[in-house]
């Protein structure tokens, strides 16, 4: 989750007056008191949480920085994973038409594959951002939909942990999505994103088909440019065809050929730096789960080094 950054709100007394105020509306709406109790208890605003909004890494490091930390260490991890869990990957891949190199990037990218899930307190994390002032409507709207999480009479996770921003599991998935995508594959009556297992890979894949994945066509790849190209044309709202971009000079980096002239996508330079992709709608769709781009190439990059070892 990215957005620009703002100035704080001042801390005041009145986080409680609001909080009550909340805890009506979702009474209003559904949630039990015994849910609303348990959840709320001790709840006070977390000035940590709106700090740690302000310095998101997507926002402040450069792609190249953002990249060299995350692949490196996690590639031999993703080619491991996605063999030891090649029989449930099968059947999800069938199911939602998602390739198996990306499910497991995006569980890697998102959490180092279960080992960073988060350690706050998720109810308490929105209530404090809900209440910031930067994204409230946004995070009140989040609010609402873990304690809807909370409220199932399912729900083994009785205080909920998560990331700072209220991302859950091993996927992170927000409150919102957990409810809209996380899916229950092994029918045991609950979605189980807390642990590596096909509900997991399931709901990762179910985001992403929902999100209008296409089975056959690729992410993008990495281009080199001609000399007099015009930067400006570098743009995520610009698209042309492959074939196109070709005419204009475009190369493929490694120097074969291009495949799919016809599909049409953006050429994009993250920083002005060195690294020029051409990137397709897929590509559109793993932006969809985070707004940054140096997300998106990063799992896009994994999960290529994941495919090339098949």
């Amino acid at each position: 989750m990215v957005a620009g950054c703002s100035s704080p709100k001042k801390v005041s007394p009145t986080f409680n007056s609001w909080l009550e105020e909340f805890k009506k509306e979702a009474s209003q709406k559904g949630i039990r008191k015994q849910t609303l109790d348990r959840a709320f208890k001790d709840t006070s605003f977390m000035p940590r949480i709106v700090e740690l909004d302000r310095n998101q890494p997507e926002i402040k490091q450069t792609f190249v920085k953002y990249r060299d930390q995350r692949l490196p260490p996690r590639i031999a991890r993703a080619i491991r994973k996605r063999k030891k869990h090649s029989g449930q990957l099968q059947k999800i891949v069938q199911s939602y038409k998602v390739p198996a190199p990306i499910i497991i990037s995006l569980w890697g990218i998102e959490s180092n594959f279960g080992k960073d899930t988060g350690k706050y307190n998720v109810v308490h994390s929105l209530a404090t951002m809900a209440f910031d002032g930067r994204r409230s409507k946004f995070f009140r709207a989040e609010l609402l939909e873990a304690l809807k999480i909370l409220d199932m009479d399912k729900m083994p996770h009785k205080t909920l942990k998560g990331s700072w921003a209220g991302a859950l599991g091993h996927c992170q998935f927000m409150p919102s999505s957990y409810n809209r995508y996380a899916v229950d594959e092994d029918k045991d009556g609950f979605s189980n994103i807390w642990e590596a297992n096909i509900d997991l890979f399931g709901s990762i894949a179910n985001y992403l088909h929902q999100q209008g994945w296409k089975e056959e066509e690729p992410w993008g790849l990495e281009v080199q440019l001609p000399d007099n190209f015009n930067k400006n044309l570098a743009d995520l709202s610009l698209q042309k065809s492959t074939e196109e971009w070709k005419n204009m000079g475009v190369r493929k980096r490694d120097g074969s050929s291009f495949s799919f002239p016809d599909l049409k996508g953006s050429i994009i330079i993250p920083d002005g730096g060195e690294d020029v992709f051409l990137v397709y709608d897929n590509f559109r769709v793993i932006l969809k789960w985070n707004r940054s781009v140096n997300f998106a190439l990063s799992v896009c990059l994994l999960a290529n080094k994941i495919g090339a070892s098949e």
